[in-house]
């Protein structure tokens, strides 16, 4: 009698029936897992991308908060022309 293909694994142990079953359950709950994490890492990295963008609160800058070499440069002032 023909045993169904993919019956054998590569190392000529044979697979069961049950221990199937047993990998669809496992690629059920691992797989859902697997895409979240990834949702969360690129939801991440949007937010990430928003709050660098954002202004410093100048306050911050006043107090220490923020080293000065990471505070943005102060716009030099320049003399309206006559």
């Amino acid at each position: 009698m023909d045993e169904p293909a993919g019956w054998h694994r590569p190392d000529g142990s044979r697979r069961t029936p049950a221990r199937r079953g047993a990998a669809v359950v496992e690629l059920a709950i691992v797989l859902p897992l697997m895409v979240f994490h990834q949702l969360q890492l690129m939801v991440c990295a949007v937010l990430a991308q928003r709050y660098a963008r954002r202004p410093m609160h100048p306050e911050a800058i006043e107090d220490g908060a923020v080293p000065a070499s990471a505070a943005p440069a102060a716009k030099a002032e320049t003399a309206p022309a006559k």
